[in-house]
């Protein structure tokens, strides 16, 4: 069995057992079958890499929606700049659902590594909320990929050095640079969180 559809059928099993759980077993209007949350969960859309996202958030895209589904104190330690934070264990709460129920943001969701980020994707998307993608990685990759970056090796290669370029100026936007050691890199200004283009009431969910 490849890697891949052991990951799916590991992300399907611990999302109902989630759904199950959370009171949200029985099958609503709008959401989405087992058969086609595993179609979905196969597209290579669903992730977004660590460069591309750092590239939204420079460039200040405002159609860009970052949720970080750690726990409060992971979150509070550091976080991608103007992420909003909504710890997994609360995702159905309806306050939180309403982050979801709207169809301009792009919402980019992200844990350390993919698991949680998983879990909540498959979570949100059976119930039928869309424009959902899954950080490649998790913050841990990020934090690799962006703040650790290494300098190309071998013979000149321009796409390479234009793209290590471009991550030691991202290095300088998250606020490490100049002299700063990356373990100890600051926490990113987070803007307050504000529900945007709310579509509709959000029935269910836990309270």
């Amino acid at each position: 069995m490849r890697t891949t559809d052991k990951i799916v059928i590991i992300g399907l099993l611990l999302g109902s057992v989630w759904l199950f759980f959370s009171g949200k077993n029985t099958p609503e209007k709008g959401e989405i079958p087992p058969g086609k949350l595993h179609e979905l969960m196969l597209q290579k859309h669903r992730d977004i890499s660590a460069d591309e996202l750092t590239e939204r958030i420079i460039n200040g895209d405002p159609l860009l929606q970052i949720v970080d589904v750690r726990d409060t104190k992971e979150y509070e330690n550091y976080t991608l700049s103007g992420a909003i934070n909504i710890p997994l264990k609360d995702i159905l709460k309806k306050d939180n659902l309403a982050y979801f129920d709207q169809d301009v943001l792009n919402t980019v969701i992200f844990s350390n590594g993919t698991s949680d980020a998983q879990i909540a994707w498959n979570i949100l998307t059976r119930l039928g909320y869309k424009n959902l993608t899954i950080l490649k990685g998790g913050l841990n990759n990020w934090f690799e990929t962006i703040i650790l970056a290494k300098p190309p090796t071998g013979p000149y290669d321009k796409e390479a050095d234009e793209l290590y370029q471009f991550r030691k100026g991202a290095r300088v936007y998250f606020g490490v640079g100049g002299g700063i050691e990356e373990e100890s890199a600051p926490k990113p200004k987070v803007r307050i969180p504000i529900i945007k283009h709310k579509k509709k009431e959000v029935e269910g969910g836990c309270s």
